[in-house]
């Protein structure tokens, strides 16, 4: 495999760019004020990619916090009744990678109508929406120059749970042993990433068949729910396919009408309710399509055909591994068939609906 999309550039580059999330100042700073506040709920604001993120890490938020945490994108924000009664003690985070978003910067200001304090988060400084909060962090990622994203979502994904955790134990929620237990299990994730993009990229050199593909499903469950949603997105923005997913009950209601022979269904497997759902319906696909792959991040992972194992980070539900390898795919199943994974299909429809300012 050539790999000649940027793409492929910012996904080994991904590494460095997470490890300076540990020497980050700013986060400790940010995270410290945020800890002092009482705050009992959060809107988690956020498009696309980000918006992925957000639901990944709102249980951990739930959790550690101790909040209600309420993840929408920027229209839904802004026409919801709960926004606009002014819930005390609450605190607003808005995301965007580029720091542009016209939906998420009217929805900043929208917050700002009703006195929410405001966290943004973005990978680039000099933006109307890094300026926009009281508390802001950056990515620490640099530029990413593609429109299907890859190194800005896992530097906002980690960026997150450093985040959680330090407000959680700088609040005194969370005590330094399981501070350190939760923190090193994030490390060990950003640690283990190089081996399995280069898993992944072995997988896809040894299976070229499956970048032939007209459809895919993406089946999750728990905080890896929204890992699918984000597979379902990557392969939608680099395919330019019919893409859809689902949890892993949901599926059975309906969904499963609709596989066959050549289908592409990928499924997102840890240890969390949901496993054995998970293994059971990969077995029984098996019998429906000749392309099903689980990436199994469970400990009782097995190798065989038709698996990717990933470690087992069972507090994070490996979710930054799991979609490294949605990261690969995405890039290489086109790159096999000759196609530009960035190519702007349909690209005059965001400027007609402004999407960025």
């Amino acid at each position: 495999m050539e790999q000649t999309s940027v793409m492929w550039k910012y996904i080994h580059e991904e590494y460095e760019c997470l490890k300076k999330l540990w020497s980050y100042d700013a986060l400790n700073e940010v995270a410290k004020k945020i800890a002092k506040q009482s705050y009992r709920k959060v809107f988690y604001v956020a498009s696309g990619s980000s918006l992925h993120v957000a639901k990944v890490v709102s249980d951990w938020m739930e959790r550690y916090w101790q909040v209600e945490v309420t993840c929408m994108p920027p229209f839904e924000f802004m026409h919801r009744y709960v926004v606009q009664s002014a819930v005390k003690d609450t605190l607003v985070i808005a995301v965007s990678q580029t720091g542009t978003s016209r939906g998420t910067l009217e929805a900043i200001q929208h917050a700002q109508q009703f006195h929410y304090p405001i966290l943004t988060l973005t990978e680039a400084q000099d933006t109307p929406i890094a300026k926009a909060g009281q508390y802001y962090l950056n990515f620490m990622c640099g530029n990413e120059d593609s429109n299907a994203k890859t190194k800005g979502y896992s530097a906002n994904l980690v960026l997150m749970q450093r985040l959680i955790l330090l407000v959680s134990y700088y609040s005194g929620k969370m005590d330094v042993h399981e501070y350190e237990t939760l923190d090193q299990e994030v490390k060990q994730s950003v640690e283990t990433l190089p081996n399995v993009i280069e898993a992944a990229t072995k997988w896809v050199m040894n299976h070229p068949d499956w970048a032939h593909i007209t459809d895919l499903t993406t089946i999750g469950y728990g905080s890896n729910l929204a890992t699918a949603m984000e597979g379902a997105l990557k392969l939608l923005e680099t395919m330019s396919i019919t893409t859809m997913f689902t949890d892993i009950e949901e599926f059975s209601h309906g969904m499963h009408r609709a596989m066959h022979k050549d289908s592409r269904i990928l499924l997102l497997c840890s240890d969390a309710e949901g496993k054995e759902e998970v293994k059971k319906t990969a077995h029984f696909l098996r019998t429906v399509s000749d392309y099903v792959l689980l990436l199994d991040a469970s400990k009782d992972a097995v190798e065989e055909e038709g698996t990717i194992v990933i470690p087992c980070l069972p507090n994070t539900e490996s979710s930054l591994l799991l979609v490294a390898v949605i990261q690969v795919l995405s890039v290489a199943f086109p790159e096999l068939l000759g196609k530009d994974p960035n190519y702007p299909y349909n690209q005059i429809y965001t400027e007609l609906i402004q999407t960025r300012v």
